[in-house]
């Protein structure tokens, strides 16, 4: 009987080996997805991006922090939120992902009352960005250039310059300025004169000559 447990057990012990190595595969071989998304621009943490892996996603919290558990490792992540260009084939590993923001808002205010200011403008390197409301909420897409600063002006206020950060930025300005400064005027183009004919000479009409009454003729 013992003979015949231990040729039992003898069997049993490849699979049982097979087994943990499958399990210590797997556990050496797989990780958590886990880490942060933030602003390429200003660093900042990004909440409510969708970060998948698959069919399998997760969403980014207000610190936007992400967790995927148990993939494999060397995995490729995909990250994406409205008003960001999206992340594709990410590291699992990576740790952090940046989304660069597609568009900025500004809303420019009042520095002392804190109002909306009607009809703000945003320039940058002498061109018109774009026009806000009445609001003050001024909308500008694409996404400005990074290399240079955004000028923020409004009629009767001093004129402020601002790097631009994040999707959405707040803009004080003090009243008493002089406003927006004037925009370069292109040159006109010159019209191209265009070579008049000549006028025709007029052709005089020929005078008819007049034409002489028959003389009444006298009865005998």
């Amino acid at each position: 009987m013992r003979r015949y447990l231990r040729h039992r057990y003898a069997l049993a012990v490849p699979f049982v080996l097979l087994a943990l190595a499958t399990l210590v595969g797997g556990a050496v071989n797989a990780m958590d997805a886990r880490g942060r998304v933030v602003d390429d621009t200003s660093a900042e943490p990004i909440a409510g991006v969708s970060v998948t892996y698959g069919q399998r996603a997760a969403v980014s919290d207000s610190d936007g922090v992400y967790l995927i558990a148990n993939v494999p490792r060397g995995a490729r992540l995909a990250a994406q939120k409205a008003g960001y260009s999206r992340a594709v084939s990410v590291a699992a590993d990576v740790g952090e992902i940046r989304l660069s923001p597609l568009s900025i808002v500004f809303t420019v205010k009042d520095e002392t009352t804190g109002k909306g200011i009607p009809q703000p403008e945003a320039r940058q390197r002498e061109k018109l960005l774009g026009k806000g409301g009445e609001t003050g909420e001024l909308n500008v897409a694409p996404y400005p250039l990074r290399d240079a600063p955004v000028l923020i002006c409004a009629a009767s206020y001093e004129s402020k310059e601002i790097t631009p950060k994040g999707a959405a930025m707040d803009v004080l300005l003090r009243s008493g300025g002089a406003g927006c400064p004037p925009l370069p005027t292109p040159s006109p183009t010159a019209t191209p004169s265009g070579s008049s004919a000549p006028s025709p000479t007029p052709t005089a009409a020929p005078s008819a000559g007049p034409t002489a009454a028959p003389s009444p003729s006298r009865s005998p």
